[in-house]
């Protein structure tokens, strides 16, 4: 296969849902190369992606390892360049089960794609093929041919049904300032990108920039990239949008939670080691109320054995962190068993038949 500007000799892997190396070619930037493009065929190879949609005018590295898409690829690039991607729809396989060939078959894959031009392409060792597509335009299949060893698609162009009306201008107006709004809550999207989004010249590449760069399903991106009304579109990536700043909202929230609690945390650490910093000059610090209590428990002649868990918990006092919740339990727990009347006995009299007299008193029957 012959190969056009070289790509990183590493085979490394790509994904095309984290915006890596993502852009746009703006028509102006090259003019010469813009009409040197070749004329979309009625019949092209076709690659059938398992995890990525394609879209017009995004710029998209991927990674090819199914041997018929592989062949696809050879096929494209040894004539005009171009090739029909489209999505296959999830396949539920069993732990462990490979993918079989009679697999993507026609009710497996979504109809509508994008026709790309493949900008770069390398063979990797393990007989896979990275490459960097161009997507072109949309367009819609029937039908393919299986052609050994590759897939052959017959494909239509979709146009977009562009309405230069009050609404789409609302919508777009709409659009950009949630998108704005977005980026200023702290979505990620690439510099070169943001200037492509808002110097984009006509709506429908602006809108599928900023799908591209939206946290979305598989699913999602694929109705976005079927519905050709631009109306449409644009009210469908509002609601995506609105559920986006919505996701980020929430999670400004959570972070401001955390951060108060943090802040409220360090705060009581900060006053308590301060405190324990002043005890210990005026000599009232844990050692101190340590040694007195260790005092009071064996003054308070317990059982020996009640005398070591005293001795015992006290030392753990001793041992914690004076922020710790738990010091005030302890020391409550100490000085309830200090006040106890361990060795001190009652001199109480009993006299069995004087509480018998007493009881008798107000006893009838």
């Amino acid at each position: 296969m012959k190969n056009k500007p070289e790509l990183p000799e590493e085979a490394e892997e790509i994904n095309p849902e984290e915006n890596m190396a993502m852009e746009t070619l703006p028509e102006e930037v090259n003019p010469e190369a813009q009409s040197a493009r070749p004329k979309i065929g009625k019949n092209l190879p076709l690659v059938v992606l398992r995890d990525a949609v394609v879209f017009p005018k995004l710029v998209l590295p991927l990674v090819i390892r199914d041997k018929k898409d592989v062949a696809a690829i050879a096929k494209a690039v040894q004539g005009d360049r171009l090739a029909f991607f489209v999505t296959a729809l999830p396949v539920k396989k069993r732990e462990g089960e490979e993918e079989k060939e009679e697999e993507i078959e026609l009710k497996n894959i979504y109809k509508t794609g994008t026709v790309a031009m493949i900008a770069q392409d390398l063979n990797l060792p393990d007989g896979s093929v990275k490459v960097i597509i161009e997507g072109m335009s949309r367009a819609k299949f029937s039908d393919f041919s299986r052609q050994s060893p590759f897939r052959e698609a017959k494909i239509k162009l979709l146009e977009t049904k562009e309405k230069n009306t009050l609404s789409v201008k609302a919508l777009v107006r709409n659009i950009l300032a949630q998108f704005k709004e977005c980026v200023s809550m702290g979505k990620m999207v690439p510099l070169d990108v943001l200037v492509a989004i808002f110097n984009a010249k006509n709506p429908d590449q602006m809108v599928d920039l900023i799908i591209f760069n939206l946290d979305l399903s598989l699913e999602e991106r694929q109705k976005l990239l079927e519905n050709v009304d631009l109306q449409e579109r644009l009210e469908m990536l509002s609601r995506h949008l609105g559920r986006e700043k919505q996701i980020l909202e929430t999670g400004k929230r959570i972070e401001r939670k955390t951060q108060k609690e943090l802040g409220k945390m360090q705060k009581e650490m900060f006053l308590r080691e301060q405190l324990k910093s002043i005890q210990k000059e005026l000599g009232e610090g844990e050692g101190a109320s340590g040694d007195d209590l260790a005092a009071k428990i064996k003054n308070a002649k317990m059982p020996e054995n009640i005398e070591k868990i005293a001795l015992k918990e006290l030392n753990r006092m001793e041992q914690m962190p004076s922020f710790s919740p738990e010091i005030s339990y302890l020391r409550a727990y100490l000085d309830w068993l200090i006040d106890l009347p361990w060795s001190r006995e009652a001199k109480d009299v009993i006299d069995i038949k004087k509480a018998e007299r007493i009881l008798a008193q107000d006893h009838y029957g």
